[in-house]
């Protein structure tokens, strides 16, 4: 899990200087994530949602504050 999270922010740094911005990244990282995302028990699936759903409600509450 390690090794995972370093490269991962190996990627984002490196895709930053090249790019000047994340955007190509954070593109990447949610291709990915879709993927993973399938490998997942139902159980799994279903709390993953409602987590990504409580941290875009609350980013929408802090826009519409």
């Amino acid at each position: 899990m390690q090794d995972f999270k370093e490269y991962a922010k190996d990627f984002a740094d490196a895709s930053r200087g090249v790019y000047g911005s994340h955007a190509y990244a954070a593109g990447y990282f949610e291709s990915m994530a879709a993927q993973m995302f399938r490998s997942l028990t139902v159980a799994e699936q279903q709390r993953f949602l409602r987590e990504m759903r409580e941290a875009a409600n609350k980013m929408v509450d802090s826009i519409d504050s």
